[in-house]
């Protein structure tokens, strides 16, 4: 019936339109089909650029909208011609009621009029219940296209809108739809009505609330921004204070070294002194008691030749170890540098990783909770039309997402509280450091000062010194015992000081620990709270502000803090520089009155040079051969020590070439999870077209990161080849004056033998004068009754040589203190050494200490490559979650094709009843003809 009566309306309708305005129509058909099949293509290329991540082109948006609105132009012209179609079948129905008046008509014809055309007479005439169902069809029709119109106002300014009311123009094209289906349904009209008012109502309200909670929320992301760069800059400040703080450590520690070797040299001067005075009492107690001992001459003449000799050699050989040994210390205190290095290197780049996987877990978790946040919003819109508080859900949730960002802010900032006590504990730390320092300074001067006071005494009672010398060894007894206790109880400070730095990096770690554990707990709590009122949410705000100024207030407080205490320890080391100097002079002191003994010698030595020289000839074998010895041994041991060096160097060689190989290895590693995480970010993005910008940005973040990764461990390669190239040249070096020695030990040995062979012809001579004395003895006898008369003269004689006898007895007692005194400085250059040699072994220990601290590195690493594996999990299930939100928005464009379809399903409707009203009116005066 309904079709019958629509069919009638257009031949009606028929009679009344022009042929020249059939063409039009005709045309504006093929028109509007053209646009609409031109829409679908260009809405297809929009959505296929959104899958495969491409830019928007403005071109085709702009010709999209300029589509849409000749579209909606056109729609208006139809609009028009029925309406004015309508009025002329209304115009035309009220003349023939005036013609005919009461005059009966048809039912056909009546029934017809009376359905169709009584519009503007429903008020005036009393019509049949068939003109209320017209005026009702007429009312509809007219609201279907007022519904569409406003439809196609929406997508033309969603088109030219920002891409978040895409999925408000989708639910709003299904309502469309919805509502379409409920018009064809004749029993559900009032129902469609009352959802279009809803409908309108809300949109009005979305429209009237959309600029102001869009500024509100660009004003409080702005904020946020802000707040990150905050944390980012106190971050960076955070990690310049702690490299600061390992800075400090270093120079205590080396300060603290400095001290040490200030003690030895104190007890090396004591030493010294003690054997200065031992010297001169064993001096004075020779001359006194060897007055007696002429038979030794000879053979204490020939010993001291023989130690002179050796003093000689000592000499030289303490000249070469003390080069050697700078060598070594040079080398040893490089390596011990270049692993300091490797290993703050090292640290560095840990710190870099943790903080880089600290900002992609925050980045996936923001992810999640966008990914989240988005399908709860796809949810919320789906049930809007349904629904009358869509509005409070949406200010719910990004009340929400601002207050989990705010207790983020609030988390971040405990932190950085936590972080500020931490430091505060270090300063209190360094300032007890500071003044454990300035009172071992103290300590130190006070020592000098008592050093320089005994030297002044020592030096003015030097003839008082047989009855002091017992005093003077018990109190160098009881300042070696006070030294040594001293040193022992620094060597305690220093272990309790490496275990409080032990125990706070425990520390630290259980906090971070613990703060992760609250992270959790808090982000579980914020999920089951309920959201509270925005001006809270800005006081908040507002407090986190005052904080952060707070926060910045106490940061420029610890930064002049820091200065003076910088300041502190430079005049620290400044005050340990004079209290070298005033050692420096001290040592100038004694080498002085050493100096003076040596004149006082030199003296005995000018009186009897004639017996020494003779005596020197006898005993010139004996010490050469000893020194020959002496050398062989020498070579032997200088042998052994460059192969010990060169397996040593060796051994270190290949742990630096497996070191080497372990970071290249753990390159690669990295490289090739960079690699892996690329290759999934961009099958996300491939699935995930709206959230191209966040993972463009992702994208570039993960490619600057692996970037400053193979850079950095480019340069430690770099460096560890460049430290192997060094090695390799210390090591050719060491060979290089290896040759040396020997050549020079060779040439030594040419001429102790030169030497040898001149000072046989002295000893032939000595034997030559030996036989003619005694032929002159035997003379003598002959001759002695005549020398009765000189008998005076001779004992006079002999009484003067008794005297030169005794002169040389003494010159022999100082000869021998001095090879003693030889001695003993030949024994502390061999304590030395050992000092030395331990030095080395316990900076052995710490290079061992510091490859345990590289392996437990490596161990950190390998923690930090499973949680990058988990993370990976958590990426593919973000993957699923993607998938699932994928499948989403295409039964969303399924349903806007739908939509659309539904809309040229309507269109095609309104050409059939456009049609039909043209039959209507065609037929129409032909039946008014009949009728007549």
């Amino acid at each position: 019936m309904i079709k019958h009566r629509w069919r009638e309306l257009a031949k009606s309708f028929g009679d009344h339109v022009d042929p020249d305005k059939t063409e039009q129509l005709k045309r504006t058909k093929s028109d509007i089909e053209n646009n609409v099949t031109r829409i679908f293509k260009l809405i297809k290329s929009e959505d296929l650029g959104k899958k495969d991540g491409n830019r928007r082109d403005s071109k085709n948006e702009s010709e999209l909208v300029g589509l849409i609105e000749n579209f909606y132009q056109q729609y208006q012209s139809l609009y028009a011609l029925y309406d004015h179609l309508i009025g002329e079948s209304g115009r035309i129905v009220r003349r023939r009621k005036v013609r005919t008046g009461s005059s009966p008509l048809s039912p056909s014809s009546s029934g017809s009029d009376s359905e169709y055309f009584s519009s503007d007479e429903i008020d005036n005439n009393n019509v049949k219940p068939e003109n209320h169902e017209h005026q009702k069809m007429a009312d509809s029709g007219n609201h279907d296209l007022k519904t569409e119109n406003l439809g196609l106002k929406q997508l033309s300014l969603s088109r030219s809108s920002s891409e978040g009311k895409d999925a408000i123009n989708t639910e709003y094209l299904a309502a469309l739809q919805k509502v379409h289906a409920d018009i064809t349904n004749e029993d559900r009209r009032n129902e469609v009505d009352e959802r279009v008012k809803e409908l309108s109502a809300l949109v009005e309200a979305h429209e009237h609330h959309g600029p102001q909670s869009s500024a509100r929320v660009k004003e409080l992301e702005a904020q946020l921004a802000g707040f990150k760069t905050d944390l980012e800059s106190f971050c960076s400040q955070k990690r310049d204070l702690e490299a600061w703080k390992e800075d400090r450590v270093a120079e205590a520690k080396q300060l603290g070294d400095k001290n040490i070797g200030l003690h030895a040299r104190i007890l090396e001067l004591e030493l010294v002194l003690k054997e200065k005075n031992d010297e001169i009492s064993d001096l004075v107690k020779k001359l006194e008691n060897e007055s007696s001992s002429t038979p030794k001459v000879a053979y204490l003449m020939a010993q001291t030749s023989n130690l002179q000799l050796e003093v000689e050699s000592l000499h030289a050989q303490k000249g070469e170890m003390e080069e050697r040994m700078a060598t070594v210390k040079t080398e040893s205190s490089d390596q011990v540098e270049e692993l300091t290095d490797k290993i703050n290197a090292m640290k560095q780049e840990l710190e870099t990783l943790r903080w880089e996987r600290a900002e992609t877990g925050v980045q996936l978790d923001r992810k999640n909770k966008e990914i989240s946040q988005e399908l709860h919003q796809i949810e919320t819109l789906k049930e809007e039309l349904k629904r009358k508080d869509v509005a409070e859900k949406k200010i719910s949730e990004e009340r929400q997402r601002f207050l989990k960002q705010v207790k983020d802010m609030e988390l971040e900032v405990d932190s950085l509280r936590s972080h500020k006590k931490n430091l505060e504990k270090q300063k209190r730390s360094k300032m007890h450091e500071a003044d454990k320092l300035r009172r071992e300074s103290e300590g130190l001067r006070a020592k000098i000062v008592n050093l320089e006071k005994t030297l002044s005494q020592r030096g003015e009672e030097v003839s008082a010194l047989r009855k002091e010398c017992e005093d003077g060894k018990n109190e160098a007894s009881t300042q070696l015992m006070t030294l040594t206790t001293e040193v022992s109880s620094l060597k305690q400070e220093l272990d309790s000081v490496k275990l409080q730095k032990s125990q706070l990096e425990l520390q630290c770690e259980k906090e971070n620990k613990e703060w992760l554990k609250r992270l959790t707990e808090m982000e579980n709590e914020t999920e089951k709270k309920m959201l509270e009122e925005r001006q809270r949410f800005l006081d908040q705000i507002k407090d986190m502000e005052r904080e952060v100024d707070s926060l910045c207030s106490q940061k420029t407080n610890l930064k002049n803090q820091i200065t003076s205490k910088i300041h502190d320890t430079d005049m620290l080391q400044r005050e340990n520089e004079g209290l070298n100097a005033r050692i420096f002079e001290l040592e100038k002191t004694l080498t002085e009155r050493g100096d003076e003994v040596e004149a006082l010698h030199r003296e005995c030595e000018d009186g009897h040079k004639e017996a020494a020289n003779k005596l020197m000839a006898l005993t010139t074998q004996v010490s050469d051969l000893k020194q020959e010895l002496d050398t062989l041994t020498k070579k032997s041991q200088m042998e052994l020590q460059s192969e010990t060096e060169n397996k040593e160097y060796k051994e270190r060689q290949t742990q630096m070439e497996g070191k080497i190989a372990d970071q290249q290895r753990v390159i690669k590693e990295q490289e090739d999870t960079i690699k892996k995480i690329t290759k999934e970010y961009k099958n996300a993005k491939m699935w995930f077209p709206e959230s191209k910008l966040n993972l463009q940005l992702a994208e570039r973040k993960m490619e600057e990161l692996a970037k400053k990764h193979r850079v950095q461990f480019e340069d430690n390669v770099r460096l560890l080849y460049q430290r192997i190239r060094v090695a390799e040249h210390i090591h050719n070096d060491t060979k290089e004056s290896y040759w040396r020695m020997k050549e020079e030990c060779e040439k030594e040995t040419r001429e102790i033998r030169e030497k040898l062979a001149f000072y046989e012809n002295p000893l032939k001579k000595m034997k030559e004068v030996s036989e003619t004395a005694k032929r002159t003895l035997n003379r003598l006898d002959r001759v002695a009754c005549r020398f009765d008369k000189e008998h005076s003269n001779f004992l006079n004689n002999i009484s003067r040589m008794s005297d030169e006898v005794q002169v040389a007895k003494s010159w022999v007692t100082g000869a021998t203190d001095e090879i003693k005194r030889l001695k003993r400085h030949a024994d502390c250059l061999a304590t030395q050494l050992d000092e030395k040699e331990e030095q080395e072994s316990l900076l052995r220990e710490k290079v061992w200490k510091l490859e345990a601290m590289a392996s437990k590195e490596a161990g950190e690493k390998l923690n930090l490559m499973k949680n990058f594996s988990q993370l990976e999990k958590q990426v593919a299930k973000m993957e699923k979650t993607i998938k699932e939100r994928d499948e989403d928005l295409l039964s969303l464009g399924e349903e806007k094709r739908e939509v659309i379809r539904q809309l040229c399903i309507l269109i095609d409707h309104h050409r059939i009843r456009y049609d039909d009203l043209k039959e209507v009116i065609t037929k129409r005066p032909g039946r008014s003809s009949t009728v007549n």
